[in-house]
């Protein structure tokens, strides 16, 4: 049972470590001023807008937008750590349970995660990268390119929160199971 106890301990563990951890990191690595607009994109569950996007980034001063333009390079490095940590759990679980359903499940679910990660960051930072130009309003986003980077922080967001139910559930299974 003693056990059975350090692996959930464990499981549940590394992804917290790895989200809080990771922040704090990256916090020091790449810090950031107080974003003039919140809550800031990438920490929006249900997406954002391209007129969103544009009074975010124009709502930033110049320093303000290089610290966030550093801050999204770290941030390409972050998915590698959370995503082994929420992969290492669920196959850790796994193995616990004796399970023999097939480890391709929690593998494209992190990996998706990761890829939704990337994608934000990316289309982010080639937006900010550009000269900004207040004035130019909406029509110097492109679109569909917004659309992308809000879905994938949305399927980001989504795919983080089922994974981290699956693995409370699966700590509960494996506690139960073996609470005799």
């Amino acid at each position: 049972m003693a056990n059975i106890f350090v692996t959930s301990v464990i499981a549940v563990a590394l992804p917290v470590v790895a989200l809080i951890g990771g922040s704090i990191v990256m916090a020091h690595v790449a810090p950031r001023e107080a974003a003039p607009v919140k809550p800031r994109l990438l920490s929006r569950w249900l997406g954002y807008s391209p007129k969103e996007v544009h009074d975010y980034w124009s709502a930033f001063q110049r320093p303000g937008l290089e610290a966030e333009r550093r801050f999204l390079k770290v941030d390409l490095v972050f998915p590698f750590l959370y995503g082994a940590a929420f992969l290492g759990s669920m196959l850790l679980l796994r193995a616990a349970l004796k399970w023999s359903f097939s480890p391709a499940i929690p593998i494209a679910t992190v990996a998706t995660m990761m890829v939704a990660d990337w994608t934000e960051n990316l289309v982010h930072l080639a937006y900010i990268s550009k000269p900004l130009n207040p004035e130019a309003g909406v029509d110097n986003l492109q679109g569909s390119w917004i659309v992308l980077a809000s879905t994938a922080t949305s399927v980001k967001w989504v795919l983080i929160s089922a994974s981290v139910i699956a693995i409370l559930l699966l700590v509960i299974i494996l506690l139960a199971r073996n609470a005799h």
